[in-house]
């Protein structure tokens, strides 16, 4: 019988939805390829990211850029739809 020594058995970071905000990938609504949705960049004095920090989507493919400055997020609840990024309400990417 095989022992796993403590460094090498799985820990759970208990990582949640907003562990993963910083960065978003979604399908550009423009030309549906990827996009990102990041921080928008945060002025003098701002250097802490939150879930309410302005966002910005930017598409490499087709050079579409647009900043969200709701005060609202909304999650994707459930399987019955495709998941939607909390800021723009674009469909996440999905990489074949």
């Amino acid at each position: 019988m095989t022992t796993l020594s403590a460094a090498h058995r799985f820990r759970d970071p208990r990582s949640t939805t907003y562990d993963f905000i910083g960065s978003i990938l979604v399908r550009c609504p423009n030309c549906a390829k990827v996009a990102h949705v990041v921080p928008a960049p945060a002025g003098a004095g701002d250097a802490r990211a939150t879930l309410f920090t302005p966002r910005r989507l930017v598409c490499r493919d087709c050079g579409l850029s647009r900043v969200s400055t709701a005060s609202r997020v909304s999650f994707s609840r459930g399987t019955a739809q495709p998941a939607t990024a909390p800021y723009f309400g674009t469909p996440l990417w999905v990489g074949l």
